[in-house]
């Protein structure tokens, strides 16, 4: 080998080395945060690897580190979780033209009605709404964005403004206050694919509800221990020793700027209560070394000074967990402060832990006072928890976003100015001066800088309305005055007291009228009517019309109150309804206890019918059940491989589920688990399942498939449909 060559290979070496771990990096940063981005706010709503945190149409696929489309049909893919006023950025790469690509923000999760949310066009199918514009309010001037080439994209949400920008140009800007919360939402059209990277959003107006110095805005809770029973608990009370019922409450105190707890148990709960909404939390707990179940907490949804009524979110080293109900889908690094940001839209909560999403949970429970038993979507307090077994609690931040709970909105054009028309063209030099005039006052007015001529009008306008005493009269010329200077609130005041006194005069005049029809009626023609309604009710009466005998009677009651025939009539009238009732009662109460009799034979039919269920607590299907209605039910990572079948397939991204796991076998009734020799084996309520060893199944028995996914075996009182 020549010199020559043996220095080149030796130089491009060179450059290989330097070059390559530049790219490697690049690489690994794609739909990657880092610590500034992450410690700032920003949240990541796409790993790279998954559609965790993302509800789609089929046809979504993730691969090299992007989130893509086919050309084959419509798609769309919209966030489990809804956000209000964000900066919201991303990249996206199309392949073909004409593309329908786009990005709608503060939608329903559904997409309806269609209109609902601004619509953001990538691509180019819509030719009077150029890529970059917001469809119906800001048209873009941008030209259709280059093929197979990434485009950073940058949406601004911020109350009613919104702003777009594509690579760093800005395209569209508007005001508009159709929607002010809602999902995010990627679409595009048949024909042309779509690729999705680097997708992050960062809520804004998250305000803090601590301030660091002290509690303002805090309320102490006390706990209340529920009264014991029982002769040991009278004793504690007699003698003065134990609980005894009596409340305890916790320190709480700012040290350091951090709140901090401790001396349990209590909580501290802020003044202020919340729904949807984001919350920004970073905190720390110490535990006693022997007390590993001991769960530091911070509650949101809370009822008002109650403790541990709302959803359970722990802090320190149980960061990302919802405490009975979800987990981290992977185990998390511990660390001394996590920093937590939780969005919560109706039943759905994410939990994010540096920025990165690390839970997912749906709440399909009923509606419950306390999360313990069911949901809460209901308005509460975030509250922070010292149990007794904690140590102590240091939270150095706690900010919130309130999230509209309407999401969506439907999204108007703007209404065109009207044209003038020749005849306007034709109106006289001096009604066009007036005209002129009178649009000059409105606008200086509605800036606030009224003209001198308009100030003069009013004044004439004001001084007329205070020397009329005509309230008709007096709401035109007030009208007058608002509508050259709107802020006049003299204008306003006087108008709202002109149309009362108008009412007041309207409603006099109708009493006086309603008198004057009365006094018209002679005593002959009121004797008359008393005569012939005492006739039809005798009538009615002697025929068995009950209700129209009370009727006409009712009116000879009204026009002669002391009529004798009349309190006779009332007295046999009043006599029949009471034993009218008297025996429907007495069916009534017949046939209730037989209602009751064959409904009771009926539900005790009924309870012993039980339909087995298996629901996933745990995995990515979390929330998801299914039927146990065969004899052998087989569980595993495939649907079918030859003559083998699974009847529940389990989507498992880390490989731990064996393609054919475990199989649910049901014998005279009862139900047994059997592990299929799977390679990273199944647990029922923590115990190892040994392969074709039958474990009993009961109600409320978990079932561990590989440390990955988790299903509850149960049972429902309605046959599911598969």
């Amino acid at each position: 080998m020549s010199v020559n060559k043996i220095v080149k290979k030796i130089l491009w070496s060179g450059v290989a080395l330097v070059l390559l771990p530049g790219l490697a990096i690049t690489a690994q940063a794609q739909n990657k945060l880092t610590a500034a981005e992450a410690y700032s706010g920003w949240l990541n709503l796409f790993d790279g690897a998954s559609t965790n945190g993302w509800d789609s149409t089929s046809g979504w696929t993730t691969q090299q580190q992007s989130l893509s489309t086919s050309m084959a049909a419509d798609r769309r893919i919209v966030t489990a979780l809804p956000f209000a006023d964000f900066i919201l950025n991303f990249e996206f790469r199309s392949n073909a033209t004409p593309s329908g690509a786009a990005v709608r923000i503060r939608v329903p999760h559904s997409g309806e009605p269609e209109g609902s949310g601004y619509w953001i066009t990538l691509g180019d199918s819509k030719p009077d709404w150029p890529a970059g514009s917001v469809v119906l309010k800001s048209k873009s001037s941008l030209s259709t964005p280059a093929l197979n080439v990434w485009h950073k994209v940058s949406i601004e949400a911020n109350g009613s403004h919104i702003v777009v920008q594509i690579d760093g140009q800005r395209t569209a800007e508007t005001t508009d206050d159709s929607a002010k919360a809602g999902y995010i939402q990627f679409q595009t059209a048949r024909g042309a694919g779509l690729d999705l990277r680097n997708i992050y959003v960062k809520p804004l107006n998250v305000n803090s509800v601590f301030n660091n110095v002290d509690l303002s805005g805090w309320k102490n809770i006390p706990f209340t221990p529920k009264p014991g029973e029982g002769v040991g608990h009278s004793l504690a009370k007699m003698f003065s020793f134990g609980s005894g019922g009596k409340s305890h409450t916790a320190n709480w105190s700012v040290k350091g700027g951090k709140i901090h707890g401790e001396s349990g148990p209590g909580s501290l709960e802020t003044t202020g209560s919340y729904d949807d909404f984001v919350l920004q939390i970073t905190g720390s707990a110490q535990v006693e070394e022997k007390k590993k179940d001991a769960f530091p907490a911070i509650y949101f949804r809370n009822e008002a000074g109650s403790i541990a009524t709302g959803y359970p979110l722990g802090i320190g080293n149980k960061s990302g967990e919802l405490r009975g109900l979800a987990r981290p889908l992977k185990p998390l690094a511990t660390q001394p402060a996590m920093s937590e940001t939780v969005v919560a839209g109706g039943r759905v909560i994410g939990i994010f832990i540096n920025g990165s999403l690390t839970t997912l949970y749906t709440d399909t429970r009923p509606e419950s006072a306390t999360t313990k038993t069911g949901a809460r979507v209901k308005t509460g307090t975030i509250s922070l928890d010292m149990p007794e077994d904690v140590k102590s609690i240091d939270v150095s931040n706690v900010a919130v976003e309130s999230i509209p709970n309407s999401f969506g909105g439907v999204v108007h054009a703007a209404v065109p100015k009207p044209v003038p028309s020749a005849a306007t063209s034709e109106v006289s030099a001096p009604a066009q001066s007036a005209s002129i005039a009178a649009q000059t006052a409105q606008i200086a007015a509605a800036l606030g800088t009224p003209t001198p001529q308009a100030r003069q009008q009013v004044a004439q306008l004001m001084s007329e309305a205070l020397k009329t005493d005509d309230p008709q009269q007096q709401m035109q010329l007030y009208d007058q005055v608002v509508r050259i200077d709107p802020n006049n609130a003299a204008a306003v005041q006087g108008y709202k007291e002109a149309a009362a006194k108008a009412a007041a005069q309207q409603q006099q005049q109708q009493q006086q009228q309603n008198q004057a029809q009365q006094q018209e009626v002679s005593a002959s023609q009121r004797d008359r009517q008393v005569s012939d309604s005492l006739a039809a009710a005798q009538s009615a009466f002697l025929s068995g019309d009950l209700k129209h005998a009370d009727k006409l009677l009712s009116v000879a009651e009204r026009l002669a109150p002391e009529n004798p025939l009349a309190r006779d009539l009332r007295s046999r009238i009043d006599a029949a309804f009471s034993l009218r009732h008297r025996l429907v009662y007495l069916a009534s109460g017949a046939g209730i206890l037989a209602l009751f009799g064959v409904g009771g034979l009926f539900w005790r039919s009924r309870r012993r019918v039980r339909f087995p269920v298996l629901q996933i607590v745990q995995g990515l299907d979390q929330g998801r059940l299914y039927p146990v209605d065969r004899d052998v039910v087989r569980i595993g990572g495939i649907a079918q491989d030859g003559a083998q079948k699974n009847d529940i397939v389990i989507r498992d991204v880390e490989h731990m589920i064996s393609r054919f796991h475990c199989e649910v076998r049901k014998k005279d009734g009862h139900f047994f688990l059997i592990d299929t020799n799977s390679s990273n084996g199944t647990k029922v309520n923590g115990e190892p399942a040994r392969p074709s060893q039958p474990i009993a199944l009961r109600k409320g028995s978990k079932i561990d498939l590989g440390g990955s996914t988790v299903l509850r075996f149960d049972f429902e009182k309605k046959k599911r449909q598969t």
